[in-house]
């Protein structure tokens, strides 16, 4: 945990890329 920063902006651009192939999967099923 040398970088504070990095542990936020990694958990935040993970949760936005689940959320946006969520997304584009609904979009497909639907």
């Amino acid at each position: 945990m040398e970088n504070p920063k990095l542990s936020p902006d990694l958990l935040l651009s993970v949760l936005l890329s689940l959320t946006t192939i969520q997304s584009e999967k609904r979009k497909t099923k639907a």
